[in-house]
């Protein structure tokens, strides 16, 4: 594992896309070849025969296909390349959205197709739209509610319901500029227009697709709800749950891998490791009982039965006959399937959702910065649990600033400023005015400075009483310059006052819905083109 040092871009208009897009394609080809020869099983089936059917799965989900423009679902090469993003069904910074415009671009380079994520198991956090103002010269930030209070509740348990109006209005009351307001306005036009489709997370992704099919986007769309339902997903679980002490070792393993090349001493990060509490040991998953809050999934073998709990319960959900699994899981599949029936629902994690993604779903996975790092760790998993080298994956971000006019100032303003007082403090002789620097008063002093710094004392009261006039010299040299230093450093305090400004009012991390949309997908097409069967 090699150290990730991603930063994200601070210009406007400006991308990270790793590798280049250049050479995209290639990889796409080499991940085909690596995934092509693994040959591992899954409780007894080839490997090959589970990826194939899992894809065909999520392809044929009858979401995946809705948003075609003559509403008519399309039909999919299933032996076509698949390039997989995916995110958080909210309304992210336009330096997400952006993975959605190069899985497209590189989808269509390689004859492929693309398919985005909807993370709907993850908590609903956010609640509100935030957006700077400027009240008399001064900078403030607002935030507007456009959810109802979720009390922590994954998106799937959200129905459209949650969603508020008035949204744009209430940016306009906050003093919003008139342009932010008016793409909001828009934006929440689709959103109303999506309505009647169940969840709140079926309705935001249709709103930002039908904007990706008008700029010639022709992605897939899928909830991570209807890929846990897969049996292929659920076979992967039983596969896991039939090896979780060496799942275990794999996932802690990869996990401390991680601190130790990144130096990181908080155990929490990027994640906790799996627990164990006597014979019971923590699944990669996610579980909970359907209009509930998540929990930790837990598992115990038991003489001939797996025992799988929700966090904290004493009695288990589920048994599970060993044989069950060991015959093929067909049995266990079904009783899983039952168990959905019934409403417990038991969804990937972060981690767990890119080891099935990219292992038995897709070509490629476009992960965001953060995604790109903490993926290192399944990278690690991979290659412990499966034996195989995992699939390169693809780091993409990029930072669009809101359309505001910022102050007209720099850091190297402010540095440029903080050198000039150190001079006003050490060096004032080299900011004396021409005019001045010929008097008797000045001349005196500058060669009185310069026999103090070449004339070194002996002894170390003398050395002290020097460099204690020294600093006279200079106060009284700083003394004739023209208001230094007080004008300086009120230069200073008024650059570090409008700095602190810009860095709200370019803050990449508004929303993209604030951004007016010809200009953001401009940027898109420029920084995420593909060439054609591009390569190095």
């Amino acid at each position: 594992m090699k150290r990730a040092n991603y930063r994200a871009p601070r210009e406007h208009r400006a991308s990270l896309i790793l590798p280049p897009p250049k050479v995209l394609p290639e990889v796409v080809r080499a991940n085909r070849t690596l995934l092509a020869a693994y040959r591992f099983e899954v409780l007894g089936r080839p490997v090959q025969e589970v990826r194939q059917s899992a894809r065909h799965g999520m392809l044929t989900i009858p979401y995946t296909c809705i948003f075609d423009r003559q509403t008519r679902p399309r039909h999919p090469d299933l032996a076509a390349p698949l390039v997989l993003t995916g995110h958080q069904p909210q309304l992210y910074h336009p330096g997400v959205w952006l993975k959605n415009f190069l899985a497209g671009h590189l989808a269509e380079a390689v004859g492929g197709v693309a398919v985005n994520l909807n993370v709907d198991n993850d908590e609903a956090h956010q609640l509100t739209i935030r957006a700077p103002v400027i009240v008399h010269g001064r900078t403030r930030v607002v935030e507007v509610p456009y959810l109802k209070a979720t009390n922590g509740l994954p998106y799937e348990e959200l129905g459209e319901e949650s969603l508020l109006g008035g949204v744009a209005e209430g940016l306009r009351r906050e003093g919003v500029a008139a342009h932010l307001c008016d793409a909001t306005g828009d934006y929440w036009r689709r959103l109303d227009a999506a309505r009647g489709r169940g969840s709140l997370a079926e309705v935001v992704t249709c709103a930002r697709h039908q904007l990706e099919l008008d700029a010639g986007l022709n992605n897939f769309e899928a909830l991570v709800s209807d890929i846990a339902r897969l049996p292929e997903y659920r076979l992967f679980s039983l596969d896991i749950l039939s090896r979780l002490a060496e799942f275990h070792e794999a996932y802690n393993g990869g996990l401390a891998t991680f601190r130790r090349v990144h130096h990181e001493k908080n155990p929490a990060q990027p994640i906790p490791d799996l627990a164990a509490d006597g014979d019971r040991l923590e699944m990669p998953f996610w579980v909970w009982r359907s209009g509930g809050n998540r929990q930790r999934l837990w598992a115990e073998c038991a003489g001939d039965r797996y025992l799988l709990f929700i966090d904290g319960a004493t009695e288990p959900f589920a048994r599970l006959a060993r044989a069950a699994l060991a015959a093929g899981a067909d049995q266990a599949v079904t009783q899983l399937h039952e168990q959905e029936s019934q409403g417990i629902k038991i969804r990937p994690r972060a981690l767990t959702l890119t080891l099935f993604a990219r292992v038995f779903l897709g070509d490629v996975f476009i992960h965001g910065l953060g995604g790109a790092v903490y993926d290192k760790v399944t990278d690690e998993i991979t290659r412990a649990y499966y034996g195989v080298e995992p699939p390169q994956l693809v780091m993409a971000t990029g930072t669009a600033l809101l359309p505001l006019e910022p102050f007209d100032v720099t850091r190297q303003d402010r540095r440029d400023l903080l050198r000039r007082l150190r001079d006003i403090r050490h060096h004032p002789d080299r900011l004396v005015d021409d005019s001045l620097r010929d008097t008797a008063e000045v001349r005196r002093l500058v060669d009185r400075k310069r026999d103090l710094i070449e004339n070194r004392s002996e002894t170390k009261p003398e050395r002290d009483a020097a460099w204690h006039e020294l600093h006279e010299v200079n106060r009284r040299v700083a003394a004739l310059l023209d208001g230094e230093p007080q004008a300086t450093q009120q230069r200073l305090r008024d650059l570090n006052d409008e700095l602190a400004q810009n860095a709200v009012l370019r803050n990449r991390e508004y929303t993209f819905v604030l951004h007016p949309r010809d200009e953001l997908i401009d940027f898109y097409c420029e920084a995420t083109a593909v060439r054609p069967g591009g390569g190095p």
